[in-house]
């Protein structure tokens, strides 16, 4: 769980291949509000 700007409390989930991202999403596209790739090397991430 994550709060939001409002103090409301979100579900948060990771996934680590891209390949189950794809089949999760067919199957559950309409409960998904947001989706984040969020690097996993170090230099990627001191970039953003």
């Amino acid at each position: 769980m994550k709060d939001d700007p409002w103090g409301n409390k979100i579900p948060v989930m990771s996934i680590s291949s891209k390949h189950d991202v794809e089949t999760y999403l067919e199957r559950h596209r309409t409960l998904i509000t947001r989706i984040v790739e969020v690097p996993r090397n170090k230099q990627s991430l001191i970039l953003m």
